[in-house]
């Protein structure tokens, strides 16, 4: 069951991959992911959808009012990547799509306020620094940044000119955009921890 979608963009054209294994973290203590073969981490800016969003008709367009009044919550999340593939994300975009852009899982994380979106899209400097941990090494320590500016911007591309054979954007589905740390590589850690000062933490502890 598909589960939520990561979207992206290459030459131009927005593509999305499904997530299919998404964990939320409404535990009381560090969620425990059940399965293994994690390779990366990846915290993100993500949206979980109040309604299905269906292709636009002929003619017409979603604005970004449209999209923001199908988000029922904006959240902090974690993707946890891992690859089928020996060239990993260096494999030719197809191949990395169909390896569903190298996907290992998804975690919802708390929820956030809205307005956090437009602060990092406009690189607010008031913002608390981003510190990810992993065994209580810091791995990242910085302003957070998203790859588009606008984390809402790749939704509402896709909602636009949607391709998709696996059941388009519904209700209850998260849909994440972009990492605003990038992607850091695992060395066998397995308790990870994102602090974003007074906005939201999040806390993962992996298999071995």
């Amino acid at each position: 069951e598909v589960g939520g979608w990561k979207i992206t963009s290459n030459s131009g054209r927005v593509v999305a991959a499904p997530l299919l294994d998404v964990y939320d973290t409404d535990t009381p203590t560090a969620l425990e992911v059940p399965k293994p073969g994690c390779v990366g981490v990846e915290i993100e800016l993500c949206f979980v959808l109040a309604n299905d969003i269906p292709a636009p008709e002929p003619g017409q367009e979603y604005s970004r009012e449209d999209i923001v009044s199908h988000v029922a919550s904006v959240h902090l999340g974690a993707e946890l990547a891992s690859y089928r593939l020996i060239e990993e994300n260096k494999a030719p975009f197809p191949l990395f799509l169909a390896d569903r852009l190298g996907n290992h899982s998804f975690v919802l994380g708390p929820k956030i306020e809205r307005d956090i979106i437009a602060r990092v899209a406009n690189e607010d400097a008031t913002l608390p620094v981003l510190v990810l941990e992993g065994d209580e090494t810091v791995l990242f320590g910085a302003q957070p940044k998203h790859p588009q500016g606008d984390a809402l911007a790749p939704l509402l591309a896709y909602a636009n000119r949607p391709l998709d054979h696996l059941g388009g954007l519904r209700r209850g589905q998260v849909v994440t955009t972009g990492s605003i740390c990038g992607l850091l590589r695992l060395s066998g850690q397995r308790s990870i921890r994102a602090a974003w000062g007074d906005i939201a933490e999040l806390a993962i502890s992996l298999p071995a």
